[in-house]
C-alpha cells in the first residue's frame, strides 16, 4: 500500500526494447503486461525497430504499441534525439530498458529527454559463445550502469554474478526471475503426433529455441543420434526461428549424424503449446543462457526436462529433471536416455513436480508484482527527490 506521500495515480512506465519478434525477452514482457494490474499501471511500449508479431499480443494486453523504425544495422544520432522526443511526448513515470542495446539507446535518450527514472535489464548469460558485438555492448553498457539507471534488473543471479564481474554496479542489481502461468495441455495432445505423423508409441523430445550458437543445436544433434541408436521409438522435434529445412547448416548436421528421418523441423511458432502437448521430454542443450523461458513453460505444461547447467537452469529445473555439463553430447544423450527409460507413471510424475516448482517459485503474478513494487519504489524515490 502506498503513503500520502507516494504514487497515487496511476503509474506510467515505458517500456524500450529491440524488436517485438518472438524472443525470451521479448515474451516475458508481454506475459508482464498481460499480468499488469491495470488500476495501478499503465504500459508504453517502445520497439527500436520496425513492428514485429508480438505487437498484437501487446495491443491486446492493453498496452501502447509505438516503433522508432529504426534501421537494423545503423545507429544515428537522430536515433536517439527522436526517441527522446518520444519519451518527453508520453511523460512516463520511469522507463524500463530490455537488453543492451536498449539499455544504451534508451538510457541516453531518457537523459536528454528530462530527468526520469531509468531501470536497465541484463538477459545475457555466459560471454564464451557471444560475439564481438554482444560483449562491446555488455561493456558499454557496464559503463553507462554507474551514471544512469535507478536500479538493474536480472533474470538470473548466475547472470548477475557475470555482469558484475565485467563491472555492472553490485548494490543497483536485483533478481527478479521469469514467471510463468500453469497451462493444461490436455485439449491439444494429438496435434503434434497427427502433424508430424507419428504413432501413439513414438517418444517425441522436444528442444525449441532460435537457431543460434548460445543455443547448441549441435550438441542436441550428437546426444540425439545417441539416444534414437538405444531407443529406436525416438522421434525429435526441433522448432524455433531458424529451425528449418531451409536452413542448410542444421539439415547437413542432421544429416551427418544419421537423423533425417526423425528429427522434424517445426520453425518460429508464435505459441508452442501444442508441441508441448504431446512431448516425453524437453530438452535445453544451450552453451549459454540466463534464465531459459522453454524450461519454465514445459514444466508450466508438466513436462520434464534435461538440460545444460547454464545460467540458473539447476535453479529452475531444480529435482524435477536431469541437469549435465555443457558441451558435453554424452552426459546430455545419457540423461535424455535415464529420463526416457523410466516408466511412463515416474515421468508423469516428474512432471507434476515440476509443475508444482513453477506455482511454488516461479508464478508469474507474483513475478508481475515484484516488477509493479520496483517501479512503484523507484518512481516514489524519484519524486522524494524532487
Amino acid at each position: 500500500m502506498t503513503s500520502k506521500s507516494e504514487v497515487q495515480r496511476r503509474l506510467i512506465c515505458m517500456h524500450i526494447i529491440g524488436s517485438l519478434e518472438i524472443g525470451g525477452a521479448e515474451n516475458m514482457l508481454c506475459k508482464l503486461i498481460e499480468a499488469a494490474d491495470r488500476q495501478r499501471i499503465e504500459h508504453v511500449v517502445v520497439s527500436l525497430l520496425p513492428l514485429d508479431v508480438l505487437q498484437h499480443r501487446l495491443i491486446a494486453a492493453g498496452a501502447r504499441v509505438l516503433s522508432l523504425n529504426m534501421s537494423r544495422n545503423r545507429l544515428l544520432l537522430a536515433d536517439i534525439c527522436r526517441l527522446a522526443k518520444i519519451i518527453k511526448r508520453h511523460k512516463p513515470d520511469l522507463v524500463h530498458t530490455w537488453m543492451y542495446i536498449s539499455d544504451i539507446i534508451g538510457g541516453l535518450a531518457t537523459r536528454l529527454a528530462g530527468k526520469i527514472p531509468v531501470i536497465f535489464s541484463i538477459r545475457h548469460g555466459r560471454f564464451i559463445v557471444a560475439s564481438t558485438r554482444t560483449v562491446v555492448l555488455a561493456r558499454v553498457t557496464a559503463l553507462l550502469a554507474h551514471l544512469i539507471p535507478a536500479r538493474i534488473i536480472t533474470c538470473s543471479s548466475a547472470a548477475g554474478d557475470i555482469h558484475r564481474q565485467i563491472g555492472y554496479p553490485s548494490e543497483l542489481i536485483k533478481v527478479i526471475p521469469n514467471g510463468f502461468v500453469i497451462n493444461d495441455h490436455t485439449s491439444l495432445q494429438g496435434k503434434l503426433r497427427t502433424h508430424i505423423g507419428v504413432n501413439p508409441a513414438a517418444k517425441l523430445i522436444g528442444i525449441i529455441g532460435r537457431h543460434a550458437p548460445g543455443k547448441d543445436y549441435q550438441n542436441f544433434i550428437t546426444a540425439a543420434a545417441v539416444v534414437k541408436k538405444q531407443i529406436p521409438a525416438a522421434e525429435f522435434i526441433m522448432c524455433g526461428k531458424g529451425v528449418e529445412k531451409s536452413n542448410a547448416t542444421l539439415l547437413a548436421a542432421i544429416n551427418a549424424a544419421g537423423l533425417d528421418d526423425c528429427v522434424h523441423l517445426l520453425g518460429r511458432q508464435m505459441n508452442p503449446a501444442w508441441i508441448l502437448a504431446d512431448l516425453s521430454l524437453l530438452v535445453s542443450s544451450s552453451a549459454s543462457e540466463a534464465f531459459a523461458n522453454v524450461i519454465g513453460e514445459a514444466m508450466a505444461g508438466g513436462i520434464p526436462c534435461v538440460a545444460t547447467d547454464v545460467g540458473d537452469s539447476a535453479h529452475i529445473v531444480g529435482n524435477t529433471g536431469i541437469i549435465v555439463p555443457p558441451h558435453d553430447p554424452e552426459a546430455l544423450a545419457q540423461g535424455m536416455l535415464l529420463m526416457l527409460r523410466k516408466p511412463s507413471a515416474e515421468l508423469k510424475q516428474m512432471g507434476v513436480l515440476a509443475q508444482e516448482r513453477i506455482v511454488q517459485m516461479f508464478s508469474l503474478p507474483s513475478v508481475a508484482r515484484c516488477y509493479e513494487n520496483l517501479y512503484f519504489e523507484v518512481a516514489n524515490d524519484r519524486r522524494a527527490q524532487g
